[in-house]
């Protein structure tokens, strides 16, 4: 892949639990030999992302991180 210097060896972080609903993500990582990490959510602070797990993750080979948010969320 051309775009973005993603290239082989490449790693992209997602939130969890998302895992499950957004297989896609995943699998096309792994199509593309690149590293593919989740971050976690900490469910005692309504979901939301847990920085902590984003830094310890992040490295020189972190080019992107998938972030979805679903239509159907209740505030």
């Amino acid at each position: 892949n051309k775009d973005h210097n993603i290239h082989p060896g490449s790693s992209l972080r997602q939130h969890s639990p998302s895992k499950a609903s957004y297989p896609q993500y995943e699998a096309r990582s792994a199509f593309d030999h690149l590293e593919f990490r989740h971050v976690n959510l900490l469910h005692e602070k309504a979901w939301a992302v847990d920085l902590d797990s984003v830094e310890a993750l992040a490295d020189e080979n972190t080019v992107a991180m998938v972030i979805i948010i679903p239509g159907n969320l209740k505030f």
